[in-house]
């Protein structure tokens, strides 16, 4: 075990720029940028202090995770509260880095000199704190802080500001246990240049992230040379948007209602009457595709298709039983048609097999648009836009002012070909490690955001 541990306090939401840790920034989710730099550092062991266990899909090999009391995503919780909880988890170490996934330029070599110089200079300073320093005039609460007004001096001669940043802290872990501080005594100040010292806290922030980025990458490109943390597949699509919408749109399976232990009963029941030997984890992979596509995919026989697919769906109105909706979906959907807005759904079911579920489902709810594969002139399912231009088209709302709230890559793909913003369930049936728009943890968090626009 090093002397030394690097936090990452990763929280699932945020205020003023939701879901900001997981952000798409050059194509892959903020945090990311901050985890790969890190992972580099040598002399440190590393934790990703986060109450959701599904960020270990994101993390390097060389960062553990440790698990977040849900408590400590709170928005009273302060920082001192919370670091001090993560510390007093991995008792042992002498020194605690803390750094944050909003800070995503540090790079590998500032951290490891950071390390390197705060351990060697233990007799002279007690702590180490990134920063940017500012040779400008300065004024706070209506009185200057480093010049006299009345005697001009060069800006190259008065005393620069000093201005913290999220980069990194170095400080001992029992001066922190102690005084709660994050700050020593004897503190060294380490600048950071203006790339490195960018924090995301905002929507303008993540902008201008992004702006940085993208110079970089030009900059990379002009002297043929990428570095090893900039991306080769940036997905240029994906913005941030704080926009009001008009109209919701939901997948139902995995978004509204959870329906996984209904489909395997299902399948495994119509596997066995056709004898067809395909585990069910294959076809889940697939859910979300219209059921056609998904046997094409499965290489099931086509002479089978039409009663395979009759069987699966009698065989699911058998264990509709087992179907439940997710926790704070029906408050919320009742919340948001009370706000104005419109609520559709987007399915890939069978009308018939949807119908029976709004009813038993949702029987308080008006849905203003059902689509299923059943209503589309193309008979085409997701990926393919038709679904949710038909929904938009009826409702007389522009695709652009809509949203979709779907779980599932073949969700994703449909927005973006209907011109349709995505927003993520994270509590559905998808691949969290794939997710690389705004996404949130629970519905009501999805909801709260819709209703405070």
């Amino acid at each position: 075990m090093n002397s030394t541990a690097a936090i990452i306090p990763l929280k699932m939401n945020s205020r003023r720029l939701p879901n900001k840790n997981f952000l798409s920034l050059g194509g892959i989710p903020l945090c990311a940028h901050v985890f790969n730099s890190i992972s580099k550092v040598s002399g440190v062991d590393t934790y990703c202090y986060c109450s959701n266990p599904r960020v270990m899909e994101l993390l390097p090999s060389s960062i553990r995770y440790l698990p977040r009391d849900a408590y400590y995503n709170g928005d009273n919780v302060r920082g001192r509260e919370l670091f001090a909880s993560a510390i007093e988890k991995i008792a042992g170490y002498d020194h605690i880095l803390i750094t944050h996934a909003t800070s995503p330029f540090v790079r590998t070599d500032s951290f490891q000199a950071a390390l390197d110089f705060y351990l060697s200079n233990l007799d002279h300073y007690d702590s180490l704190i990134a920063c940017r320093k500012f040779d400008k005039y300065a004024w706070f609460e209506g009185k200057t802080l480093n010049y006299d007004p009345y005697e001009m001096i060069q800006t190259n001669s008065i005393s620069p500001i000093v201005v913290e940043t999220s980069g990194f802290y170095f400080f001992s872990a029992s001066h922190y246990l102690s005084t709660g501080s994050r700050v020593g005594y004897r503190p060294h100040f380490w600048e950071l240049s203006y790339i490195e010292s960018l924090d995301i806290d905002t929507e303008s922030d993540f902008k201008e992230a992004e702006r940085v980025f993208g110079l970089e990458q030009i900059q990379a490109l002009v002297g043929h040379h990428l570095g090893e943390s900039m991306s080769k597949d940036i997905d240029c699509r994906l913005k941030v948007s704080l926009e009001k919408p008009k109209l919701i749109v939901f997948d139902f399976d995995g978004v509204l209602i959870d329906s996984r232990r209904c489909m395997e009963l299902a399948w495994s029941a119509t596997c066995k009457q056709f004898s067809v030997d395909i585990d069910f984890e294959l076809f889940f992979a697939c859910v979300g595709m219209k059921f056609e596509d998904i046997m094409r995919n499965l290489d099931i026989d086509h002479s089978q298709w039409s009663a395979f697919s009759d069987t699966y769906f009698q065989n699911t109105c058998s264990n509709y039983h087992e179907v439940v909706v997710f926790e704070g979906v029906l408050e919320g959907l009742c919340d948001l048609k009370s706000y104005g807005y419109k609520v559709a759904i987007n399915t890939s079911k069978r009308l018939s097999n949807t119908m029976e579920l709004i009813s038993l489902l949702f029987p308080d709810i008006e849905f203003d648009f059902v689509c299923t594969p059943d209503n589309i002139l193309s008979k085409r399912g997701k990926p393919a836009p038709d679904s949710l231009l038909l929904i938009a088209s009826t409702l007389g709302i522009d695709p652009a002012d809509s949203v979709y709230c779907g779980d599932m890559n073949v969700d994703q793909q449909c927005a973006i070909r209907a011109g349709v913003k995505y927003f993520h369930a994270g509590w559905g049936f998808g691949d969290f490690a794939q997710i690389n728009t705004i996404w949130f943890e629970c519905f009501k968090d999805f909801s709260n955001y819709l209703l405070f626009l």
